[in-house]
């Protein structure tokens, strides 16, 4: 745009636009106007930029649809676009005319790439500066070609989801899409497209000409985030070898390609890997690694020592609590629990123990047998039809148990009014009706693992449960679409349905629960954890008001209301003897001074299966956005963080296809790509998210750490919890603690 004639003459502020010429000498010029686009002096440093101001338009007479069909479609495309939201109408920026294609804004968000299908839903919008970046396939790669997108440099999706044809634009717009529908208050600097897939190290060469041209700052790890790449000819490439990042005994360097080389003279970057363990001090007193020894820690929380005075033990630590209870389910917070083992009839209702609030209705005339095991009742379904109880639907099962009985008889485990997920077959589950994410899943008997399809009922009262692979769905024990000869027959003792998929521990808790209830234990294999005995219990805790931040920063963690207060509970980690927070996900969460600088975090937490909680809150931001399964939520979860390196326990995870386990203290560490904010753990804005689970400490920097020291940390907080078992054999500080040392490397670079 600052070239907006490609004459090289610059136009006077206030110019209205007409036409925007081409400059890469194809002549495919957005010379279609409609409304008053017009150049003013608010880009970067003064730059121009064309504003469009909610009802104007500017399309190029160029159809990529119509002129040039096969080289668009056949062989892909990359395309830059620099683009920003000005406040008002929030609609389409870069889109088109012809098809439903747009790159970075859409709909109040920012991120968002549609090319006749959702590749990326985006995130939050703001009025900044963007560069959106799109990398797509065309058909002569592939007949399902594959999209990549990029808001600043940091990768936002890669995937398939995109039209399998129609993947370009038609004719380019500007500011609105199609006939003036979805018009922006808005800005465009520039926009580049290229036939073809570009090499990643040509995309972030423009990625850089645009970021240092537009003053958009790329990610730190960018080859181009401090420099401003240089464009000449006899450009000569070349590649040096690359240091494997593990601990060495001695330094380890590594060179990045060689940049602009030309003739005798260089301009070469280097990255020091890792300074091995450096030298130790000498002084046994001053040896002990602490998170203070690297610099940027903005926030210190740690439960171990809730009043920071640098020593193990606080007042909360006196407080008197109630006595220990035993432990039952309920402390999972299933969503539905029928047990019948205290009913001495069978009323109208049946009382749901579980989180969902209502109850369970009687339809028919289930009745209640007393003193049928163990001394307990059940409840008996006779088969009839009508005959079964239901509860409010529930779309998100993911595991379940039932004590249960066969008599005989054609129903399903779960029933529902329109859906048939766990239907049956010749046995439990092998129909092709039943829900793929049931037979994906995985199912127990009496604590053994049988495959899906080979499950069938039990003649006597026994122990199933289920975890499934995804959502299903049920309403209703058991009754199939109120079709006639669908209900169960049998014996049922108790009944819980998750909508959360337990870890494999939760799952052998609650066996346990169970089989000692109802004196079922001879039917638990011999290496069941709970075959002997069952003594698990629930300890209470006493109301924290404040946490003080031991960074030297003064951010003191606190929550003056007392019922969001979470509770100090005793003898958690550590051998019994360290002390964690409890979260009750209804409530609880703490409050600091926002950190809008965060770069790198590390948690010591606790998740419950129930648990809907973000690891970082804000009240008006959703950086950390959880996913229903997952760590992070691929619509909602910042780029900076969803792209970022998130390691459990020391190694390496994917946040958008797996959760970390539920019900244990993990060492959660995170490094993102950019600066998130954050102001609280954890309340998500108004949503009533909040955490549900524990917390023993947090660490906040705002400067990416490398590695070496994530490793580092993770060995610290490993070895002062008590968690050095969670960690992998091949963890370089899994035998012994991280001692504090300091620098014993140095890097130089010689050209000659």
């Amino acid at each position: 745009i600052s070239d907006i004639s490609g004459t090289g003459d610059s136009a006077d502020s206030g110019t209205e636009i007409s036409t925007w010429v081409d400059k890469s000498g194809k002549s495919r010029h957005m010379d279609i106007k409609e409304g008053d686009p017009t150049l003013i002096l608010e880009g970067y440093k003064g730059l121009p930029v064309v504003d469009f101001d909610g009802n104007d338009q500017l399309v190029s007479s160029y159809d990529f649809t119509n002129d040039d069909l096969q080289l668009w479609r056949g062989g892909g495309y990359t395309a830059f676009g620099v683009s920003r939201y000005t406040g008002g109408r929030n609609n389409r920026v870069i889109s088109s005319r012809g098809h439903n294609w747009f790159m970075g804004h859409h709909g109040n968000r920012n991120g968002r790439f549609f090319m006749n299908g959702w590749v990326h839903r985006g995130h939050s919008s703001d009025t900044d500066f963007h560069i959106w970046t799109m990398k797509q396939e065309g058909r002569d790669l592939s007949g399902n070609p594959v999209s990549v997108v990029y808001a600043d440099g940091v990768e936002l999706a890669n995937n398939q989801n995109s039209n399998n044809w129609n993947f370009y634009p038609g004719q380019l717009s500007f500011g609105a899409w199609g006939n003036l529908q979805e018009a922006s208050r808005c800005q465009v600097a520039e926009f580049i497209i290229f036939n073809g897939l570009m090499a990643d190290d040509g995309r972030q060469l423009v990625d850089g000409y645009l970021a240092h041209k537009w003053g958009i700052d790329l990610p730190s790890n960018h080859p181009w985030a401090s420099e401003r790449p240089t464009f000449g000819e006899a450009i000569v490439e070349g590649t040096t070898a690359v240091g494997l990042t593990v601990a060495t005994e001695v330094p380890v360097v590594r060179n990045r390609d060689p940049s602009n080389l030309k003739n005798n003279s260089a301009v070469l970057t280097g990255q020091l890997v890792d300074a091995g363990l450096g030298m130790i001090p000498t002084d046994t007193g001053n040896n002990d690694f602490t998170p203070m020894d690297y610099s940027g820690l903005r926030l210190w929380l740690d439960v171990s020592d809730a009043d920071g005075d640098g020593i193990r033990g606080s007042d909360y630590d006196d407080a008197v609590v109630t006595d220990p209870v035993s432990w039952n389910p309920g402390f999972l917070s299933p969503a539905v629990w029928l047990d019948a083992s205290e009913l001495t009839s069978a009323d109208s209702t049946w009382a749901n123990k579980g989180t969902n609030t209502n109850d369970a209705t009687r339809h028919g005339s289930p009745n209640v047998v007393q003193n049928a095991q163990n001394g307990l009742s059940v409840m008996r379904y006779s088969g009839a039809n009508g005959q079964y109880h239901s509860f409010a639907n529930l779309s998100n099962i993911r595991t379940v148990f039932w004590v249960w009985k066969h008599t005989g008889g054609y129903y399903f485990m779960l029933g529902d009014n329109n859906q048939h997920h766990f239907h049956k077959g010749p046995l439990m589950f092998d129909s092709g009706w039943t829900s793929p994410n049931i037979q994906n899943g995985l199912f127990r008997t009496n604590g053994n693992t049988i495959e899906v399809h080979d499950a069938d009922y039990p003649s006597s009262l026994s122990i199933l449960s289920l975890r499934t692979s995804g959502n299903v769905e049920a309403s209703n024990f058991s009754n199939d679409r109120n079709i006639g000869g669908r209900t169960a027959n049998g014996d049922l003792g108790e009944l819980l349905v998750f909508t959360s998929p337990l870890s494999d521990g939760e799952i052998e808790k609650v066996e346990g629960y169970l089989a000692h209830k109802w004196a079922l234990t001879g039917e638990l294999p011999m290496d069941h954890p709970f075959k002997s005995d069952f003594n698990e219990t629930h300890t209470f805790g006493f109301p924290l008001h404040t946490l003080i931040d031991k960074s030297g920063q003064s951010n003191h963690a606190k929550q003056d209301v007392n019922a969001s207060q979470p509770e100090f509970v005793k003898n958690v980690l550590g051998n019994n003897d360290m002390p964690v927070l409890r979260f009750d996900g209804t409530g609880d969460y703490l409050e600091f001074d926002e950190i809008s600088t965060i770069r790198t975090v590390f948690l010591v937490l606790n998740r419950s299966p129930a648990n809907q909680g973000f690891i970082l809150g804000h009240p008006t931001l959703h950086a950390f956005h959880s996913g229903a399964s997952t760590v992070w939520n691929p619509e909602w979860t910042d780029p900076f963080v969803s792209n970022g390196e998130l390691r459990v326990n020391g190694d390496k995870l994917d946040g958008f296809i797996t959760n970390y386990d539920s019900s244990e203290y993990v060492i959660l560490g995170l490094r993102t790509k950019g600066f998130v904010a954050a102001s609280n753990f954890s309340r998500d804005r108004s949503s009533n998210k909040f955490w549900h689970g524990g917390l023993a400490e947090v660490l906040v920097y705002n400067e990416p750490l490398p590695i070496s020291v994530m490793r580092k940390m993770e060995g610290y907080l490993a070895h002062k919890w008590g968690m050095v078992s969670s960690l992998s054999m091949s963890h370089p500080y899994v035998k012994s603690a991280p001692k504090r040392s300091v620098s014993s490397a140095h890097a130089k670079i010689y050209w000659g």
